[in-house]
This record gives structure tokens, sequence and C-alpha cells, in this order.
């Protein structure tokens, strides 16, 4: 995988894995961990506003506070190859919702995920 600014790019049927942070919006951008009882949300749709997420992964256990995300081979193994968008949330234990990383803000390009296609097709 490789995440270049907001962006995300990986191989079609490849194992990826990252770690997610939240931060404060100070400006020495403190790190909030994430804490029993949050769910973190990591989503990727054709257009924001489709109803059915192309992936959608869940996490629930973190490790030192941070939402360790792992994408299966079989996650996308049969998604088409093209431009997607994504965006993470986090849900606390009360319910209150934040998205820690925006499909769109203003002053900042949209969020992508290039899904690229595989030339080997092993496993």
């Amino acid at each position: 995988m490789i995440i270049t600014g907001r962006d995300m790019s990986m191989v079609r049927g490849d194992s990826e894995a990252f770690y997610v942070t939240m931060r404060d919006n100070t400006s020495e951008g403190n790190i909030i961990p994430f804490e029993e009882g949050d769910t973190v949300y990591f989503t990727v749709r054709e257009e924001p506003e489709d109803e059915i997420a192309a992936l959608e992964i869940v996490v629930t256990d973190f490790i030192n506070g941070e939402a360790y995300i792992e994408i299966a081979p079989e996650a996308t193994k049969l998604l088409k190859t093209m431009t997607y968008t994504y965006d993470v949330r986090r849900v606390d234990k009360a319910g209150r919702v934040r998205t820690i990383v925006a499909h769109k803000l203003p002053n900042y390009p949209p969020t992508q995920f290039f899904l690229l296609p595989e030339v080997s097709r092993h496993g």
C-alpha cells in the first residue's frame, strides 16, 4: 500500500494493513487514544452517496490506542479496479461520531482510494 497525503493505493487482492490514530485540533496535534467501547470504521465507496460500501472494515480492539486496519486479499479480490473514495470514522461508547479522515474538507481535495489491477493471480 502506498499512502500519499490523504490518498491510498493498493493492488487488488493484496494483503495490506495500516494504523489509524486520532489527534486533537491543537497546534501540537496531541494523540487521542481509542478506548474500549469505541468503534472505528474504514469505509470505501465508488461514490460518497452510494448506499452500499465496496469495502468496510470495522475495528473494536485497539493496539496502544491505535486502530489497526487490516485488508485481507478476499476483501478486494472481486472489486473493480478504479478510483474510489474513503473515510474513517469513530463512534465512541456514548454514540458520538467523529470523522477522522473526511472525504471532503474545505481547501482539501477528496480522499481517494486507488485499487490497482494485479498482473499475477496467485492465491
